[in-house]
């Protein structure tokens, strides 16, 4: 996604995001992805999220920052698979957990 985009920069500008400051805080990214800021530390050590593979974050030092334009293209991603069953959901999560067991080996 590109930052230069007019509907990104509104994106941004709309969530009260200056899109000069890419670089998101918890609390920030909040605005974002609506959830609380305790599953958003959960997402980093489990690796979900609202049912998803977490959003990609990283670290300066010991503060976790989340990029802007990512979380927008999560979000939307996760919007166009809003109607899918509860039961291919959980499969979905079963599926990544087996793949985090075996990676974990």
């Amino acid at each position: 996604m590109d930052v230069t985009d007019p509907s990104v920069t509104r994106a941004l500008l709309d969530a009260g995001i200056d899109p000069i400051q890419m670089h998101l805080s918890d609390h920030a990214a909040l605005a974002i992805v609506p959830t609380t800021a305790n599953n958003l530390r959960r997402s980093r050590c489990d690796g979900l999220l609202m049912g998803r593979k977490s959003p990609p974050f990283f670290r300066l030092g010991r503060t976790v920052r989340y990029r802007a334009d990512v979380l927008i293209e999560w979000m939307q991603e996760i919007s166009e698979d809003k109607f899918e069953t509860v039961a291919a959901s959980r499969a979905r999560q079963q599926e990544l957990a087996g793949q985090k067991v075996v990676n974990a080996q």
